[in-house]
């Protein structure tokens, strides 16, 4: 479920960067583009798992197959951090590769750090009210994730 959604969302992204597209000779995209819809995929490996952990017992009860039910909530919460971890990584190559402006990296890198404060706050302390608000909050932060990288290429 989480990959489909997660390649969904890429999917999305990439149909604004491929509209202006007229015929195959003007078909050259940046690559620094092309990090958009991969930074798309994936935050919904944060997305999806968190609201996963929110309705864990529900799942687990009518059997569906969930990443938290499958490598446990704690081993959930490690990917999560690997993801956002990675997000951050792909924001470090756009700077040193592509000379995206700094702005890019430190709004990325700073709004990465509140989202790992957030959901390691969440980790110890998981209640349902605070994975739905994380999870409202998680996507406020990818919108600023990506805004970041388009002022950054546009600066």
């Amino acid at each position: 479920k989480t990959i489909v959604t997660a390649s969904g969302a890429s999917l999305a992204s990439m149909i604004g960067i491929f509209s202006y597209v007229v015929s195959l000779e003007t078909f050259v995209v940046s690559d620094i583009l092309l990090s958009l819809p991969l930074l798309s995929f994936l935050f919904y490996f944060v997305l999806g798992p968190l609201g996963d952990i929110s309705d864990f017992d529900g799942d687990k009860h009518a059997n569906k197959v969930t990443i938290p039910i499958k490598i446990g909530i704690a081993n959930t919460f490690y990917l999560m951090f690997g993801v956002i971890f990675a997000i951050s990584l792909v924001l470090v190559f756009l700077y040193v590769m592509y000379d995206t402006h700094i702005i890019t990296l430190i709004t990325g890198v700073c709004l990465s750090l509140l989202l790992l404060s957030l959901l390691q706050n969440i980790k110890n302390n998981p209640d349902r009210q605070k994975i739905k608000n994380a999870r409202k909050y998680c996507r406020w932060h990818l919108l600023g994730i990506l805004f970041s990288v388009f002022v950054g290429i546009l600066v």
